[in-house]
């Protein structure tokens, strides 16, 4: 009632992944430790070199709400006005 070749095998491959996969996650963890460890470098901007940052709207790409630009869409759309006069 002994075990069989392949019963043996399959049991080796299972312990041996889960033993990798334990030293596996101790590894990552102990990286992650060694980067939380690390302070990021400050470095002082003069004031006067300090602008206020301001999104530019009329790009394709922005995300927030876009402020149009009027003489943008008067200029590629402007020919298809047609303005009705009720008289």
């Amino acid at each position: 009632m002994g075990m069989s070749r392949n019963e043996i095998y399959i049991a080796i491959a299972l312990i041996t992944l889960l033993l990798v996969s334990v030293v596996w996650k101790h590894e990552l963890a102990y990286r992650r430790s060694l980067l939380s460890d690390q302070k990021p470098v400050e470095i002082e901007i003069p004031q006067y070199q300090q602008k206020p940052f301001v999104p530019d709207t009329t790009a394709k790409g922005y995300l927030g709400k876009r402020k149009p630009d009027g003489y943008g869409w008067t200029k590629k759309y402007g020919h298809n006005i047609i303005l009705q006069t009720n008289g």
